[in-house]
């Protein structure tokens, strides 16, 4: 009975040695910072560096999307050792990792894309947004009976708050409100505002006070219900007329807050200088709209990514005129590429940067490369 005792003992011993050395053998920082989705192309194939020293199990029965290391497989197939992923056809497969075939790790989704091509952009536009309701972007301080105060700011009413009622009428523009504030505030009763926050609809009520000053009744606002400015076409898709710009999201300028959109224009704009970056403070380009009744197309969505539309027209870019593919981040690599933009006219250039560094990305997210300009003519 003791030597059985010991024997187990001995062996759990042993077991706990192995699953020590095992763990010290994982590249833990390779696993746990990998993405937990990946997408492919169909058709495409995807090498995984590394030797894996744990199993991977296939949770999906969908043995007809992908191949792992060049072989079929079926639902609770395990593979071991160095890895690549070839897309098959359209689809998502989620692959489980597996310590000593037993302890799951990590779970990763592999979803399969159609083959897209676009047409890059470089074109300078110029962007004009109507707001999806009146923006407030401050508090106007009235002077009642010696004491400065918003009426507004009193009741609830915040920066970034987007008026879409008042008094139960729809409103979604600049002149709509202001009318109805001044014919609604001379007897100074209160009104009823309702205003778009965060996703919410919220009614407030406001009670106008007499304006030493003016000598009428106010609730103390600034509101604004539109943005325009210049930026770049990043892509467009010949056959679906649709395009992205900018990169970025457009923010207001007063509250620093995404501007919700209602509607809003792309036009051809003509860039007239640049203003140089400096520490803190990125650079810009200074345009003017070559003709605003001559509209490029329109803006629908205005995202951290940037503004996307449809075209009705749009110039040729001189450096290509087919589409190309588009490449996944899994492809992108460190070293030497090029931008197209324009930096005077409306003339598209091409100019010479460099990838420094690509960050790991485990879902769509903004800033996920740093670029180096290294072309003279921009630096």
């Amino acid at each position: 009975m003791k030597y059985k005792q010991k024997w187990q003992i001995n062996l759990f011993y042993v077991c706990l040695i192995l699953a020590a050395l095992a763990l010290v053998a994982i590249p833990w920082n390779m696993l746990f910072n990998a993405t937990t989705d990946i997408t492919l192309l169909e058709g495409d194939e995807l090498f995984l560096e590394g030797s894996f020293p744990f199993n991977i199990k296939v949770k999906d029965s969908r043995e007809d999307i992908i191949q792992i290391n060049n072989a079929a497989f079926s639902e609770g197939s395990i593979f071991r050792g160095q890895m690549s992923l070839k897309a098959l056809k359209l689809g998502k497969v989620t692959l489980e990792f597996h310590l000593l075939g037993l302890i799951p790790i990590k779970e990763i989704t592999v979803n399969v894309l159609p083959e897209m091509k676009v047409i890059p952009g470089g074109h300078s536009i110029g962007i004009k947004l109507k707001a999806e309701g009146v923006l407030v972007v401050g508090h106007n301080l009235i002077n009642h009976q010696g004491n400065f105060i918003s009426p507004a700011k009193e009741a609830g009413i915040k920066i970034g708050d987007y008026i879409v009622e008042v008094n139960d009428v729809p409103v979604n523009n600049l002149n709509q409100v202001s009318k109805l504030l001044k014919k609604l505030s001379k007897d100074g009763k209160k009104i009823k505002l309702k205003v778009r926050r965060d996703e919410q609809l919220v009614e407030i009520e406001v009670e106008p006070l007499l304006c030493s000053d003016s000598h009428t009744f106010q609730i103390g606002l600034y509101i604004r219900d539109s943005a325009a400015g210049v930026g770049t076409m990043t892509f467009f898709d010949p056959e679906t007329k649709i395009y992205g710009a900018l990169g970025h999201v457009i923010a207001d300028i007063d509250t620093n807050k995404p501007i919700d959109i209602e509607e809003g224009e792309i036009v051809k704009a003509d860039i007239i200088g640049i203003k140089e970056a400096r520490k803190g403070y990125p650079g810009e380009k200074n345009g003017v709209f070559v003709d605003e009744h001559d509209i490029m197309g329109n803006i629908n969505k205005n995202t951290d990514f940037g503004i996307f539309g449809k075209l009705e027209n749009i110039e040729k870019n001189p450096f290509y005129d087919q589409p190309i593919p588009i490449a996944l981040a899994n492809e992108i690599k460190v070293g030497p590429a090029e931008i197209l933009t324009v930096v005077e006219g409306e003339k598209i250039e091409a100019f010479e940067v460099e990838i420094q560094k690509i960050n790991a990305q485990g879902s769509p997210s903004t800033k996920s490369m740093v670029i180096k300009i290294t072309d003279g003519r921009l630096i």
